[in-house]
């Protein structure tokens, strides 16, 4: 055990793992391979423990790795980095309670209207990790808080390019269409008019409740944040 943590480059090690198998699991050539063995349900199952094992060794890992300050984060990268995490929130609250095309069957969405949060972002929940990672590759200067914030950032922003050259490929005309009305970058398709609504009916799609339930996410993080990662959410 003492090998696959306790060091820096078990932290590595670990984060490559996970970052690899989310992204190479789904590939289409290699779910089939997997799928005709273990059949759909098989397959998500493996999918789903594997990603928790991984994920935990990668946790565990990070914990039991060596301070290693590589610089001072200035106070206004720390402010920066506070004020990047409340959409990084928003968008994760509002992804994972409302139908968007990251959720695991993207076909339920493949062929409708954009609605609220899509019309944000097709992928939030990639998006708001992806934020969480850039916060917090600006606000630590230790070296395990650098690699795991790394690897969340290449999983988020890789894994939503991927998905969607996957959908191009075998989304159809459907995706064609949801493609066009929406965009990857938060607000850039509402900016451009290609969302079908502006930005007040999109608010109202995602609905006040969602958004005050990222906001009270976002507070409990910074109150948690000691607990979770050993150090206050902002330090002078």
């Amino acid at each position: 055990m003492t090998a696959m943590t306790g060091s820096l480059a078990a932290l590595a090690v670990a984060a490559f793992a996970f970052v690899a198998s989310h992204l190479a699991l789904p590939v289409p050539a290699v779910r089939r391979r997997l799928t005709a063995t273990l059949g759909e349900n098989g397959y998500l199952v493996f999918y789903s423990l594997l990603s928790l094992a991984l994920f935990l060794w990668m946790v565990a890992a990070f914990a039991a790795a060596p301070a290693t300050p590589l610089w001072t984060a200035p106070t206004g990268l720390r402010h920066l980095a506070m004020t990047v995490m409340l959409p990084a929130a928003l968008l994760v609250a509002c992804g994972y309670s409302q139908g968007n095309p990251t959720a695991v069957v993207l076909d339920r969405f493949a062929g409708e209207q954009p609605y609220g949060i899509t019309r944000v972002s097709r992928h939030p929940v990639m998006w708001g990790a992806g934020l969480w990672a850039i916060a917090h590759l600006l606000a630590n200067d230790d070296a395990a808080a650098l690699i795991l914030a790394l690897a969340i950032g290449v999983l988020a922003f890789a894994g939503a390019a991927l998905i969607d050259r996957r959908r191009a490929q075998a989304g159809g005309e459907a995706w064609r269409r949801l493609h066009e009305r929406t965009s990857s970058l938060p607000f850039l398709a509402l900016a451009q008019g290609r969302a079908g609504a502006g930005l007040g009916q999109t608010l109202a799609e995602i609905g006040a409740w969602r958004l005050s339930f990222g906001c009270a996410v976002y507070a409990a993080l910074i109150l948690a944040h000691p607990w979770i990662a050993g150090v206050p959410a902002f330090r002078p």
